[in-house]
């Protein structure tokens, strides 16, 4: 008896440390737009899978609005996609000036799923909103293998 009472106890432990792990995080669809700053993990799922994307670091070099600069520079995003098996994998993202050609995208296997991670756009953009956090935007998709 006393087993079955410890594993009973053991499965509640680890239910309660997953709920706790999303627990408070803004939650989005998959294939939606989804936006994080930086160091803010966000949770993007669907009716039977759930990952977490985390804004590692932005550093944004593109030439500031209303600037004639020789290089339109980028800005390159680093990210940390997760699973609620605590599987990851971090990938860097980037952007540049030149419209749909500067988007970026990455394909991410996990445990017999593909993500497709899209960074769509950094803001603000230097020299705009002085003080104002940087926010990035991504459409995260998955599919099964």
């Amino acid at each position: 008896m006393k087993p079955v009472i410890c594993v009973f106890l053991l499965s509640i432990f680890a239910l309660s440390c997953k709920k706790e792990e999303t627990a408070g995080l803004k939650e989005y669809s998959f294939g939606t737009p989804a936006f994080a700053k930086p160091s803010e993990k966000i949770l993007i799922k669907n009716s039977g899978t759930a990952v977490t994307l985390e804004l590692l670091s932005v550093i944004d070099s593109r030439c500031p609005i209303m600037t004639n600069c020789d290089d339109p520079g980028s800005c390159i995003v680093k990210v940390k996609l997760s699973n609620i098996n605590h599987s990851w994998t971090e990938s860097m993202l980037h952007t540049g000036d030149s419209g749909d050609s500067g988007k970026d995208e990455v394909l991410v296997v996990m445990e017999k799923k593909i993500y497709h991670i899209r960074l769509i756009n950094v803001s603000p953009r230097p020299g705009e909103n002085a003080g104002t956090e940087k926010v990035a935007e991504f459409i995260v998709s998955q599919e099964d293998f």
